[in-house]
């Protein structure tokens, strides 16, 4: 009747689920750098998909800075940048790398770095 219960949308929940893990990622690496967190830190990001597709999008995050991680996978795109992290930032790139995904008929795998020391 009113749809207090309906199930929220799947891909919506896979962006909260995204959020919420990073929350604690970055919780974590905050206690485990110290004063080194406030540091750029080289962000990487995935995708997979069409090749076809992935590669019209790598262009696009070339076009915006990102630079193509050959070395890790050939099943995958793999994006870096060096970003600031706290979880603001990285929740608008959450719903920012989403949504180009979406655009492009791809799908965004996450983000990932390692600690600044």
């Amino acid at each position: 009747m009113f749809n207090l219960f309906k199930k929220k949308n799947t891909e919506l929940q896979a962006i909260d689920n995204q959020k919420e893990a990073s929350k604690f990622i970055l919780e974590d690496m905050e206690k485990m750098e110290g004063p080194n967190f406030t540091k750029d830190h080289f962000i990487e990001l995935a995708f997979y998909g069409d090749w076809d597709k992935m590669n019209a999008l790598k262009e696009i995050l070339i076009k915006d800075g990102y630079k193509q991680i050959l070395d890790q996978t050939d099943e995958m795109l793999v994006m870096g940048k060096w970003l600031k992290i706290n979880f603001d930032i990285i929740s608008i790139l959450i719903d920012e790398m989403n949504s180009i995904a979406k655009e492009y008929d791809v799908k965004f795998d996450g983000w990932s770095c390692s600690p600044v020391e």
